[in-house]
């Protein structure tokens, strides 16, 4: 397998000219979840490959790490681009091929810890000693040089290419280093932990039509799980049996559960879609529409989005994003013994029942077709491209838990740099891109 891609990834870089080695130009950026002001370019390109930036975020809380990594593929970007362009014609052999082509050659880490607080969080063991870039309000940034092995399985029977690619690395490294050298730092901005003591209120309205206040939703409950759900969401509408089992366990703990739909242009027929889903599910709690402009809802990222909070509205922890009946239970019973309320990571998927994991890609008006979507397992990486239904889908075996990316969004749309995770089961990913 491996002399086979090695041969096609040569014979790719014999019939592709090579790009330019010209500096690409750059754009200062700004990255809250990091704290970091920088001049960076969208890509580092090279003869043989090209990095890109993928910005992971927030990764832990206890203690704090936040993450950039720079991802490099080892084939000409216009090689790539070309592949990226002709996937929707090719067999899942072929696509197996160009599956591990991907590695990270670097990492901006941010801790309010020290190194070894980061170790975990890291792609690989650093290749070199760790930079300290600086410090802002508690927190430490670093520049850590890291690889995996994967381009390894595309050069390890060809000398000169390994120390091609290696060569590269190193520049790529280099050039990474020197322009977040330039970099200025504040303290990150934790959006979830934001949300915390800020108070839920508003006025809307039930999928009847009838006008329901957050004050007699939440008054007779000590506590009350706020779960912001939509049709389209199937994260959201995996996990609503449960919910509804779960909720009538709150009610004999004097709490509950009221549902917050989020949906892109209510209509009655969106309406009725909802309340079969509800019907369905057994699901008795109140469900209501979100409401509009408001400055807590307005801020959600992802969904479904769970809040927990007093019998005033007040939110009283961090909000799960994502998918995680496991956790809502412990996380109200801790709340009833005044006991700290431990950050939980929800899922970013929820179970499909069928035999493949799916990525949907949305935008406010509906599908998104055109996405590149990149699908990994801690070794390797396979494409594809969503359809006119916004749908990628993946035929890759169960039991592990895949990393998926938006490798590329379609023109006109914002660049999405999250990390999301499937479950270790066949799963449903939902991503909303936002228009430019």
């Amino acid at each position: 397998m491996k002399k086979v891609l090695s041969m096609i990834l040569l014979v790719l870089l014999v019939l592709t000219a090579a790009l330019a080695l010209a500096e690409d130009s750059k754009d200062e950026i700004t990255m809250e979840k990091l704290g970091t002001t920088a001049t960076l370019p969208e890509y580092y390109t090279r003869d043989n490959g090209f990095a890109v930036l993928m910005e992971k975020g927030v990764v832990s809380r206890k203690p704090f790490v936040s993450v950039l990594a720079i991802e490099y593929f080892p084939l000409p970007m216009q090689t790539y681009q070309e592949l990226e362009e002709s996937i929707d014609s090719m067999t899942e052999e072929e696509i197996e091929l160009i599956r591990n082509l991907f590695s990270v050659p670097a990492q901006l880490v941010v801790t309010d810890g020290d190194f070894e607080a980061v170790k975990p969080y890291l792609e690989s063991e650093p290749v070199s000693d760790p930079v300290q870039l600086g410090s802002a309000e508690g927190y430490t940034y670093w520049y850590v040089p890291t690889v995996s092995d994967s381009y390894l399985r595309v050069s390890d029977e060809d000398s000169e290419q390994q120390k091609a690619y290696e060569e590269e690395l190193d520049g790529i490294r280099s050039e990474f280093l020197a322009d977040l050298q330039k970099a200025s730092f504040f303290k990150p901005v934790d959006e979830e932990a934001e949300f915390v003591g800020q108070v839920i209120s508003f006025t809307s309205k039930d999928l009847d039509g009838n006008t329901v206040t957050s004050a007699e939703l939440f008054a007779n409950n000590k506590v009350t799980m706020v779960n912001v759900w939509g049709t389209w969401c199937g994260n959201c509408t995996g996990e609503m049996g449960e919910l509804a089992e779960i909720h009538k366990r709150l009610q004999e703990k004097g709490c509950g559960i009221v549902g917050v739909e989020q949906e892109y242009g209510i209509t009655d027929e969106i309406a009725k879609e909802a309340r079969e889903i509800l019907s369905s599910n057994g699901v008795t709690y109140p469900n209501v529409l979100i409401p509009e402009n408001d400055p807590v809802f307005d801020r959600i990222q992802g969904y479904p989005t769970t809040f927990f909070v007093d019998s005033e509205g007040k939110i009283l922890t961090y909000p799960i994003v994502g998918a995680a009946v496991s956790e809502y239970e412990p996380a109200v019973d801790s709340l009833l013994n005044n006991e700290e309320v431990a950050h939980v990571e929800g899922k970013d998927a929820a179970t499909n029942g069928g035999k493949a994991y799916r990525v949907i890609v949305y935008d406010q008006d509906g599908p998104v077709k055109g996405a590149v979507i990149q699908f990994c397992d801690p070794s390797t990486c396979t494409l594809g491209k969503t359809d006119a239904e916004g749908v990628a889908t993946f035929d890759m075996p169960e039991g592990t838990v895949y990393d998926v990316h938006v490798l590329k969004v379609p023109a006109g749309y914002k660049k999405e740099a999250e990390t999301y995770h499937t479950l270790d089961k066949y799963s449903d990913i939902n991503i909303i891109l936002e228009k430019e």
